[in-house]
């Protein structure tokens, strides 16, 4: 074997070996939605970036559409659907689990979400473990409504069409625990709310090639591929809310003041139904009422702006028995993508408003009886009940109603891929620009494995680990023939104090044709 091939074959080896390792250190680490979610990557917990392949690597790496088996020439994917929940209460019932994830995309309604006591300890255990002032939650819907892909020898072409639904929360503890956490020399109680909902449509054109001038400076068989996904977005309404908010004082914990000091920062940005709710909020004062009149239960998609963006990806082949021909023989891929470059300019009842730093003298607020799960227009009906504790929506300073501009959620990921025909290992990590209904600025890491019993029938198992979350097990499997391929998947986690593991994604993978 050529050297300059051994060397680089050793450099990938280490590189996953790394990734391996890195595991030790997940424990640092949150979880995240995935860039692109099907039931390949469910199954695989989210770790298939250097190996999804077909119309599905348009969103997420598009250098992997020269991926696909040179014996076909031409993909189409119809119907591929995937939703992920992390619940705040979770329920070992699936049909329970499936309700909570509807309820919390519905219309927010008055007398729900009621917060027991043993509900509420098990709360605090679950998710403030070890002094914990905030908690994170995100609820994601992805449908590939329908994606196509030509395969040439040296480069291909795809075009998809697809819908996306996020939902990203983040609770102060202090809205559940009346006590203050002593954080070096004062306590602190956490009064922070933050949310962000988004739904779009994305209709993108992706193009990879292969890097023939780059390969023809490397010898043996390696392979260079790169590939690029402009695309137009539609944006349906949105919602930005976040609520920087905290009580201190300087005493031990255990003293409950009357009066503490509350500092606080706020900003929102909306659009569409999400503006008119708190336009009417603003001016009657009656949150339920608003929602009731702008928010509706059923599904109702009118567009409030628009914005460009693209993905870019790279994905480096090496063969270990130097021979690609058929595109299945053993081989390591090395993977690079970034996603969602770009923004959206909303036009369509923009609403903005800004509340500069500030700090005062506040009543101590009761603990809240009730859960925050994310419901749309709960946000409005969580502030107005906080009745010892600023209301920045209702500040009298107008809001600005022009339009503006939102960046899109940029996340980096890295894959690796070890395919060695009877079983494909793979790992990978990822991080986001910032906090968005769809990514996290917390680095994670997804592991994952594929291996097939029958030559027609994958089974598919991958992880995510994290700190302070519960750790995640994805399960998939299909049908693969000839002509076309049939996937499903579903994913559990498991929680640190309780034995049941619960329901927390399922992806159905549609029906994909290659002739």
């Amino acid at each position: 074997m050529n050297p300059v091939v051994r060397f680089i074959q050793q450099i990938a080896y280490r590189a996953a070996l790394i990734l391996l390792l890195f595991s030790g250190t997940a424990a640092f680490t949150h979880t995240a939605a995935q860039s692109i979610m099907s039931a390949k990557n469910v199954g695989l917990s989210g770790s298939g970036m250097a190996y999804l392949s077909g119309p599905v690597a348009t969103f997420g790496n598009p250098a992997n559409l020269m991926l696909s088996s040179p014996q076909n020439n031409f993909f189409l994917t119809v119907g591929t659907s995937a939703a992920s929940f992390n619940p705040v209460i979770p329920s070992a019932s699936v049909a329970d689990q499936i309700n909570n994830y509807v309820h919390t995309y519905q219309p927010y309604k008055y007398g729900s979400a009621l917060l027991s006591t043993n509900e509420r300890h098990n709360l605090l255990d679950m998710h403030y473990g070890d002094k914990r002032l905030l908690s994170s939650h995100q609820q994601q819907a992805d449908i590939l409504l329908a994606g196509a892909l030509w395969r040439k020898e040296n480069h291909s072409i795809s075009i998809g069409l697809r819908a996306r639904y996020g939902s990203s929360i983040q609770v102060g503890r202090g809205w559940y625990d009346s006590d203050f956490i002593k954080k070096k020399s004062h306590g602190i109680r956490d009064f922070s709310l933050i949310q962000q909902r988004s739904e779009r449509y994305e209709l993108a054109i992706g193009y990879a090639q292969e890097l023939t001038f780059i390969n023809g400076l490397l010898p043996g068989t390696n392979k260079l591929y790169i590939g690029i996904t402009p695309k137009i977005i539609i944006a349906g309404p949105y919602f930005n809310a976040q609520y920087d908010a905290r009580s201190l004082h300087e005493n031990d914990k255990a003293i409950q003041p009357i009066e503490a000091k509350f500092a606080n920062e706020f900003h929102l940005q909306s659009s569409g139904r999400y503006s008119r709710a708190i336009q009417q909020y603003r001016q009657y004062g009656w949150p339920q009422r608003s929602i009731d009149t702008h928010l509706s239960n059923g599904y109702s998609f009118k567009p409030t702006g628009y914005g460009l963006g693209f993905d870019f990806g790279l994905n480096f082949l090496i063969p270990l028995d130097n021979n690609i021909a058929e595109g299945n023989d053993k081989s390591i891929r090395v993977g690079l993508s970034l996603n969602d470059i770009g923004a959206i300019r909303y036009h369509e009842d923009p609403l903005r408003i800004n509340f500069s730093p500030d700090t005062s003298m506040t009543f101590q607020q009761s603990s809240v009886n009730r859960v925050f799960t994310g419901s749309a227009g709960q946000y409005l009906s969580f502030l107005d009940h906080a009745s010892s504790l600023p209301n920045p929506i209702l500040e009298p300073a107008p809001p600005s109603g022009d339009s503006y501009t939102s960046l899109l959620p940029a996340s980096v990921n890295a894959g690796i891929l070890l395919d060695m025909k009877v079983i494909k290992l793979m790992g990978e990590l990822d991080i986001g620009l910032d906090h968005t209904a769809f990514t996290s600025k917390d680095l994670k890491m997804h592991l994952g494995m594929e291996v097939h019993p029958i030559r027609q029938i994958p089974v598919r198992l991958g992880t995510t680990l994290s700190k302070n979350k519960p750790f995640e097990l994805g399960l998939g499997t299909g049908l693969e023939t000839k002509y076309w391929d049939f996937n499903l998947a579903t994913a559990f986690f498991f929680q640190s104090n309780s034995p049941k593991a619960f329901l927390a994604g399922g992806a159905f993978g549609g029906i994909q044709f290659h002739f």
